[in-house]
């Protein structure tokens, strides 16, 4: 039974470019993402990456996103990541 307060995380294997879902705001990189809830609204999460280099921008984004998947595969029996339920925290 799925509870009201989870979330679908979604993140694409295919990476076409390697600054997706990154962008640099006056000298510092963050990342922006999406999450959708069971109920069909959307929490826009962004975050600073805390850097100005490039390259450990994409590091960090990478590990991220990682981490989000390593939850969401542990709280919904390892479905692979590609439409998993997380809860929301509160």
């Amino acid at each position: 039974m799925k509870r009201e307060n989870e979330v679908v995380i979604r993140v694409s294997a295919a990476r076409s470019r390697n600054t997706h879902h990154i962008w640099n705001n006056n000298g510092v990189w963050f990342v922006h993402y999406t999450l959708h809830t069971e109920n069909y609204q959307k929490v826009r999460v962004r975050r600073s990456l805390r850097t100005k280099d490039l390259a450990t921008a994409i590091k960090h984004r990478d590990e991220l996103f990682g981490r989000l998947l390593e939850v969401s595969d542990e709280s919904d029996g390892n479905r692979g990541g590609a439409h998993c339920a997380q809860p929301l925290a509160a």
